[in-house]
């Protein structure tokens, strides 16, 4: 009887062992499944951060892509603006050479106007000296005439005496 207590004791320790084993592998198990729930709330939240940052990528990608084309549109403008300022430089250019043009034209006409307003003057007093002259040719004709109606009436009166 005494094996038997003995063997009872043993068992019993035994099955304390298992027990605290049993206990111990289940608060592994427990403790396991604590990490596991805890890594599976991690990766969620990590799932989540990284589709927000996917997102802000996209938006940061969009943005970079639309800054680039307006950077590309500046470029393009910055080089339309170039050229319309060589060719506002080149119509300025042309613009002082019209001008100096118009005024040398303009002091031609000027220059024209006084020696027309003088040829005028000089015609008008020319009409008049002829106006002048007519006069006196008429006056000249009408005392020819005279003298030679006085003359051949002389002749007509010598002659017939």
């Amino acid at each position: 009887m005494e094996n038997f207590k003995t063997k009872l004791i043993q068992l019993r320790e035994e099955a304390q062992a298992h027990i605290a084993r049993a206990d111990a592998a289940e608060q592994l198990k427990k403790k396991i499944i604590d990490e596991n729930i805890h890594k599976g709330h991690e990766m969620l939240s990590l799932q989540v951060k990284l589709e927000r940052v996917e997102k802000a990528l996209d938006k940061a990608e969009q943005k970079m892509r639309e800054n680039k084309e307006t950077l590309d549109q500046g470029e393009v403008r910055k080089t339309e603006g170039e050229e319309n300022a060589k060719k506002v430089a080149d119509l300025e250019t042309e613009l002082d050479t019209v001008s100096r043009s118009l005024r040398e034209a303009t002091e031609k006409v000027r220059e024209m106007d006084i020696k027309t307003e003088q040829y005028e003057r000089r015609v008008h007093k020319l009409e008049n000296e002829c106006k002048v002259f007519e006069t006196k040719a008429q006056d000249l004709t009408k005392e020819y005439d005279a003298i030679k109606s006085e003359m051949d009436q002389t002749i007509e009166n010598l002659a017939v005496l």
